[in-house]
């Protein structure tokens, strides 16, 4: 079956309208990762643990709210995927930074 025969079976369906639950558990899962990567190189940098917990707060809430600004029309969209990527590459860049303030 070719992917535009597929394409079109699958439209059919009307499925995909709406995020699921395995793209909301992969979504808490970098939240919490994220968070407790950012825990540690704040704490790295600032070397004060209640300056790391401050700011992993103010964080942590900046990022829960991020997803209600964004509305996903499909599941696996590419504008998904493109945006996790540059979030990825932002938070690689934000690290190395941070690693070579210190």
């Amino acid at each position: 079956m070719k992917y535009d025969e597929f394409k079109r079976e699958m439209e059919k369906e009307g499925t995909g309208d709406s995020m699921s639950v395995g793209a909301g558990l992969t979504g808490e899962i970098i939240l919490y990762g994220s968070l407790v990567m950012v825990m540690f190189l704040l704490s790295r940098v600032f070397s004060e643990v209640l300056l790391a917990i401050v700011g992993i707060s103010i964080i942590g809430i900046g990022i829960s709210t991020m997803p209600l600004i964004f509305k996903f029309k499909e599941e696996n969209s590419n504008q998904m995927n493109i945006q996790l990527f540059w979030i990825s590459i932002f938070v690689g860049v934000l690290s190395v930074a941070l690693y070579l303030a210190k």
